[in-house]
C-alpha cells in the first residue's frame, strides 16, 4: 500500500491514493510512520535534507494535496488512530500556506 500510494500521489492521482489508503483500513491494518511519511514524500511537503525548511515559491495554491491530507485525518479519526505530530504539522503548515487558517 505504501508504494501505490507514494507513487499515485507524485503522480497526482488522488483518487487512486484515497483507495489504496481507504482498502488498507478496511483491511484492520494500521497506517505505519512509513505510510505517513510517503504521504508528505508524495505531496511534496518533506523539506530536502540537509538544507533549512522554506515554503519556496515552486508550489502552487491547488488544493487536491490538502484536500487528500483531510481525507486522510478523517480516515484515521475515524479508526480512532492517533496522528502521527509531524504528519499533523504538516497538515497544519500546508493549510496556513494556502491561506485556510
Amino acid at each position: 500500500y505504501n508504494y501505490i500510494i507514494l507513487s499515485s500521489l507524485q503522480q497526482e492521482k488522488f483518487d487512486a491514493a484515497r483507495n489504496a489508503l481507504s482498502e488498507l483500513l478496511q483491511g484492520g491494518y494500521i497506517p505505519s510512520k512509513e505510510t505517513f511519511k510517503n504521504i508528505l514524500t508524495g505531496l511534496d511537503l518533506l523539506p530536502p535534507k540537509g538544507k533549512m525548511a522554506q515554503n519556496a515559491v515552486k508550489k502552487d495554491d491547488r488544493t487536491d494535496g490538502f484536500d487528500f491530507l483531510l481525507f486522510v485525518l478523517d480516515a484515521i479519526d475515524a479508526r480512532k488512530i492517533a496522528c502521527n505530530g509531524y504528519f499533523y504539522s504538516a497538515i497544519l503548515l500546508e493549510g496556513a500556506r494556502l491561506g485556510g487558517l
